[in-house]
C-alpha cells in the first residue's frame, strides 16, 4: 500500500478482502498521517471516530466514565425488520460485562471475579489439560489435520461448557448459537442469513434461559450458571432472568472465540518462520512470553468501541458529546512509539504485557488469566507432540469477517 498522503476515511475499509489478510499497513499509515480520523464506512447508521495510537486508546480506557462503553456492541450493518420481528420472540437484549457502565458494571462483573481467580483457574487446569490431550489424540495417527475445528475451537470451547455445567454433547449446536450471534452483530449479512442468524440467537437464549431455571430449581457447587443466579451485589437490584441469559451468552463466546483465535493466530505465526517453533518446542518455559507477543502482534481482538459522555479532544480532535469512537488494539500493538521493532515477532524482546489484547483498566478482560492458561497448554502439548509440525502448502488463510475478531477460517498442518 501506497504511504502517499490520501483521507483515511477513504482508505480504511475494514471488511476489504485485503486489510482482512492484513490490516497492519492502513494502521500504520493512519497512525503517521491522521491517528484520529472520522468516518461512515464502518457503521450503517452512524459515523465513527477511529483510534490508532496506542497512547489515545490507553487515555480512553483510563477514564471510563467519559469513555463509555454502552454501545460496545454494535451491528456494523441494517437490521432489517424482519431480524427485529424474530428477536422479539425471544428474551429482550440487556446491558452485560462489557455494556455496563459505572456501578452498574460491578453489578455485572463481579459474580466472575470469583469463578476467574488464580485459585480456581489453576484447579480447572487438570481438565485443560486432559480436553486437550483428547483432541490430539483424535488426529495424532492421521499425518494431517485442520486445526481450527479440530483443536483451536473446541479446546477452550469444551472448557468454558464445563464451567457452565453445560453437556459437552451440546458443544456444536453451543458453536453454531455462537458464530450466528457474532456473525449477527459483527458481520454484513445479506437479509436471509441475517433473519436465520436472528432465529438462532433465540434458540440461543432459550437455551440459556432453561439452564438458569434448572440452576435455581437445583444449585450445584463451584458451578457458574449457579454462582450468577445466586449472586446479588450489596445494595443493587439483583441480575433480572434476561441479564442472567445476556450475560451468559456473552461470557460463553468471550470465553472461547478469543482463545480460539490466540491458538490459531500464534499456529500461523510459529510456523511459517519454523525457528519459532523450534524454539518453544526446545524450550517449553518460552511458551508464556511467546503467548504475550502474540497478543501483541497479531490481536485476536482487534476493535472496540466506546461513546464519548461529553465534548472530548483525542490527539488534537475535537470529538462532541455522543460520539462513537473505534479504538484499534491491533493498532495500538503495533505503535512504533511504544513498542521497538513493532512489525517485527520477537518473543525474546522484553515487552511484558503492555499490549491491549485483553483491554485495559476497569473493563479489561475478566478471563484474560484463563486465555492464557489454555494457550500455555495447548501449545505446550503440540510443540511435544510434533516438533515437525509444519503448515500445508497452497491454502488460503482465510479470516473470519469480523470487526471485532481476528481469526482464521481454517488453518491446515502437517506432520
Amino acid at each position: 500500500m501506497s504511504l502517499q498522503r490520501c483521507p483515511l476515511d477513504q482508505l480504511y475499509q475494514p471488511f476489504s478482502d485485503e486489510q482482512m489478510a492484513d490490516p497492519y499497513p492502513i494502521y500504520a499509515l493512519a497512525r503517521q498521517q491522521e491517528p484520529v480520523f472520522y468516518t461512515e464506512r464502518v457503521l450503517p447508521d452512524a459515523g465513527v471516530y477511529v483510534l490508532t495510537r496506542y497512547d489515545d486508546i490507553v487515555q480512553v480506557l483510563a477514564q471510563p466514565d467519559l469513555f463509555l462503553s454502552k454501545d460496545v456492541i454494535r451491528s456494523v450493518t441494517t437490521i432489517y425488520p424482519e431480524s427485529f420481528a424474530e428477536l422479539r420472540k425471544g428474551y429482550p437484549v440487556t446491558q452485560r460485562i462489557i455494556t455496563a457502565d459505572g456501578a452498574n458494571h460491578r453489578r455485572f462483573r463481579m459474580p466472575f471475579n470469583k469463578a476467574f481467580e488464580p485459585p480456581r483457574i489453576k484447579l480447572l487446569e487438570p481438565f485443560v489439560y486432559e480436553c486437550a490431550s483428547a483432541l490430539i489424540d483424535s488426529f495424532a495417527d492421521t499425518s494431517h489435520a485442520e486445526m481450527i475445528s479440530q483443536f483451536c475451537y473446541p479446546l477452550p470451547l469444551q472448557v468454558i461448557l464445563h464451567l457452565f455445567g453445560m453437556p459437552q454433547e451440546d458443544m456444536v449446536q453451543a458453536r453454531h448459537w455462537c458464530d450466528d450471534w457474532l456473525a449477527f452483530m459483527s458481520a454484513p449479512l445479506p437479509r436471509e442469513r441475517q433473519v436465520e442468524c436472528a432465529k438462532s440467537i433465540v434458540k440461543f437464549f432459550n437455551y440459556l434461559g432453561n439452564l438458569i431455571a434448572e440452576r435455581r430449581a437445583n444449585p450445584r457447587e463451584d458451578d457458574l450458571v449457579t454462582e450468577i443466579t445466586q449472586h446479588v451485589e450489596p445494595g443493587m437490584e439483583p441480575l433480572s432472568e434476561a441479564e442472567q441469559v445476556n450475560l451468559l451468552a456473552s461470557v460463553l463466546i468471550a470465553g472461547h472465540e478469543t482463545t480460539t483465535n490466540l491458538i490459531g493466530n500464534g499456529l500461523r505465526i510459529l510456523l511459517e518462520s519454523r525457528h519459532h517453533w523450534q524454539a518453544i518446542c526446545q524450550h517449553p518455559e518460552q511458551i508464556p512470553q511467546t503467548i504475550e507477543e502474540i497478543l501483541r502482534y497479531d490481536s485476536p481482538i482487534q476493535t472496540f468501541f466506546r461513546t464519548a459522555a461529553k465534548d472530548v479532544e483525542i490527539g488534537g480532535v475535537a470529538i462532541p458529546a455522543g460520539s462513537l469512537l473505534l479504538v484499534v488494539y491491533g493498532s495500538a500493538n503495533r505503535d512504533e512509539a511504544k513498542f521497538t521493532n513493532a512489525d517485527q515477532f520477537n518473543p525474546q524482546e522484553q515487552r511484558g504485557r503492555k499490549h491491549l489484547s485483553f483491554g485495559s483498566g476497569k473493563h479489561s478482560c475478566v478471563g484474560a488469566l484463563l486465555a492464557r492458561m489454555e494457550a500455555r497448554v495447548a501449545f505446550e502439548l503440540l510443540s511435544q507432540r510434533f516438533s515437525d509440525l509444519r503448515l500445508a502448502s497452497h491454502q488460503d488463510f482465510e479470516h473470519v469477517k469480523l470487526l471485532m475478531h481476528r481469526g482464521y477460517q481454517s488453518l491446515f498442518v502437517e506432520w
